[in-house]
């Protein structure tokens, strides 16, 4: 599956104007209501999805430590538990 950057065609060091604008260039062009293609519904929803996590700056640095290897901020690591020490 292709990342949020590649969806709406964007270097991963674009900034939010950048993001919008090619968000706005994709929606004119393969939204619905203009794009007879019965996959057009679906296409939107994907960009619709990049462009509300690309946009939103905590919402895209969770997505960018994602692709990272890292994990989000949602998901914490697995805390060690602790044998009690039996005296």
């Amino acid at each position: 599956m292709p990342s949020h950057y590649e969806v709406l065609g964007v270097a991963r060091t674009a900034d939010a104007n950048t993001v919008r604008k090619a968000y706005r260039k994709l929606a004119r062009s393969l939204h619905p209501d203009v794009n007879p293609d019965p996959r057009s519904h679906d296409v939107m929803a994907r960009i619709n999805e990049a462009f509300s996590t690309l946009v939103d700056p905590e919402r895209r640095t969770e997505y960018d430590a994602m692709l990272d290897g890292g994990f989000l901020a949602a998901e914490e690591p697995a805390k060690p538990t602790k044998k009690p020490v039996v005296v």
